[in-house]
């Protein structure tokens, strides 16, 4: 499997994804800002706009091709 670039919402932008024991943390920017979420959380974001923009990259995420690990796969580790 290949990293993807996420698709841009319009406030809103995934970078990547990364995958930990029983969940999935978001890494998005959001109004410019670095912010981290969890994917379990997601479905009771209070930010309508946010919450339908992760939950239409639900097979994207769930699968793990935003992932950084694949990232680190293709270009090496970059962190």
């Amino acid at each position: 499997m290949k990293w993807q670039i996420p698709p841009h919402g319009e406030m809103y932008k995934l970078v990547a994804t990364r995958k930990h024991k029983g969940d999935i943390s978001l890494i998005v920017l959001y109004n410019g800002q670095r912010r981290e979420y969890s994917w379990k959380n997601v479905p009771n974001l209070k930010d309508k706009g946010l919450k339908d923009y992760l939950l239409s990259m639900n097979e994207g995420i769930t699968k793990g091709i935003y992932d950084v690990a694949l990232l680190d796969e293709e270009l090496g580790p970059l962190f």
